[in-house]
């Protein structure tokens, strides 16, 4: 056969390199479309209710006062729940604690004996305020605001808030 008739039984005018090149060239854009999704798609955090980085309900208003009304109550962990926080009494009002130190973020637990926080990496101490009381942390822990909804208490961990140093107006009141 002369490479004359085999051109002529090609009817559609695409010979085998030019389809495999289109065939490839078309399997690349997927990929590259399929990664650039999938980069896009890990940008954004997927906000899920109750998870750290949004709202979340850490229960009935009444319960969470009337457990915390003792002023040595133990801070609240609410690592359980994706909170990341610690609730914890103040003289004024509840207050919720970021608990990474703001020195190097390191998590901050709480030392029943001492009654404060120790930061286990370089020693910063803070009270239950979370104002520091020794070590290298410039500053006070990070809050997150308290409101009420519908009876319970909702922390907005999406607010993360700096401060030079404690104030009254930064508790969730207690209710006599």
């Amino acid at each position: 056969m002369t490479q004359a008739s085999s051109t002529a039984d090609n009817k559609s005018g695409l010979t085998r390199r030019q389809f495999l090149a289109v065939g490839w060239t078309v399997a690349g854009l997927v990929a590259v479309g399929e990664a650039g999704a999938a980069t896009l798609s890990f940008m954004y955090p997927r906000l899920e209710a109750g998870s750290f980085g949004g709202k979340v309900v850490i229960g009935s208003a009444q319960e969470i006062l009337q457990s915390l009304s003792d002023p040595k109550a133990k801070p609240v962990e609410t690592f359980k729940n994706s909170g990341r926080f610690y609730l914890t009494r103040t003289q004024d009002g509840i207050i919720a604690l970021y608990r990474k130190c703001v020195h190097l973020g390191c998590v901050v637990p709480w030392n029943d004996g001492e009654d404060q926080f120790h930061c286990p990496c370089h020693g910063s101490l803070y009270d239950r305020k979370g104002e520091v009381q020794g070590g290298p942390a410039p500053r006070p822990l990070d809050i997150f605001p308290i409101t009420e909804e519908g009876g319970s208490l909702v922390v907005d961990t999406g607010k993360q808030t700096q401060r030079k140093a404690y104030d009254p107006s930064q508790v969730y009141p207690l209710k006599s």
